[in-house]
């Protein structure tokens, strides 16, 4: 059910309290615990039907449904499929680094899309695989809460700097998940902290070179840079096509990134 209708009732109308009780278990049994509270709520309280809002890969609104409450258990299950199908993903089924401008909770609940970025404090690692993942920057509609950058291995002290733990521990301790919270290593720079990503990645071809993907955040996968070692794979994909020439990364004087050329 994850995050539509179901989690809706249990935690959204639940508010913090609601959100609590999901979570209480630990995240092994949050699956089961969203639709059997969701189904104790449709039973006892006056829901009339849901509003399911599915977005593409753009994110932009695809698809409306209207559920009567009586179907909304056996109907929200294929729509998750239907959303999925439409999601955006990096195109690659391996790379070693990630670099990420931005990260935050108007992003994603996460601050990043584990769909998106392979990383989950509770799952660990999958598709596309990355060694490391390196974050520049916190959003200002985050207003200062960082959850879910601890997924990441390094990050900046621009991003340090805005940091607010009472905006951000409440989530931490709501989901009973202190690994949401946690904090990565913190570079003075864009420069240092890519450095950091590049000189901890243990696995790579470095004859070849790193294979890096550079996102904008995890919303804007439309557009994106790639390493030189990455192209040809990115040739070999129908959905992709290379823009550009290769090109520079200018810093500025403090070392965070100014332009790229």
């Amino acid at each position: 059910y994850e995050s539509g209708p179901c989690k809706m009732l249990a935690v959204g109308l639940g508010k913090q309290k609601g959100a609590e009780r999901v979570h209480s278990d630990g995240m092994g049994k949050i699956g089961a615990n969203i639709p059997s509270i969701a189904k104790v709520i449709l039973a006892r309280a006056p829901i009339l039907f849901a509003l399911p809002c599915i977005e593409n890969a753009y994110d932009e609104t695809c698809r409306i449904e209207a559920i009567p409450a009586g179907r909304i258990l056996a109907e929200e299950p294929p729509l998750l499929e239907y959303a999925k199908s439409r999601m955006a993903k990096v195109p690659f089924d391996q790379a070693d680094i990630l670099f990420v401008d931005e990260t935050g909770k108007d992003i994603s609940g996460a601050g990043m899309d584990p769909n998106v970025t392979g990383r989950s404090p509770v799952l660990g690692i999958s598709r596309p695989f990355f060694q490391r993942i390196a974050v520049f920057d916190l959003t200002d509609k985050s207003h200062g809460n960082f959850g879910g950058l601890g997924s990441a291995d390094v990050t900046t002290q621009r991003l340090y700097r805005k940091i607010d733990f009472e905006q951000t521990y409440p989530n931490g301790i709501t989901a009973a998940e202190p690994l949401a919270v946690r904090l990565p290593a913190v570079m003075p720079s864009d420069r240092t902290a890519m450095q950091f990503a590049l000189r901890t990645a243990t696995d790579c071809d470095w004859e070849k070179g790193p294979r890096i993907v550079w996102l904008k955040n995890t919303l804007s996968l439309s557009e994106f840079y790639i390493s030189e070692a990455l192209i040809p794979d990115a040739e070999a994909l129908d959905n992709v096509t290379i823009v550009s020439e290769p090109m520079e990364v200018i810093f500025d004087e403090e070392g965070n990134v100014k332009e790229l050329r």
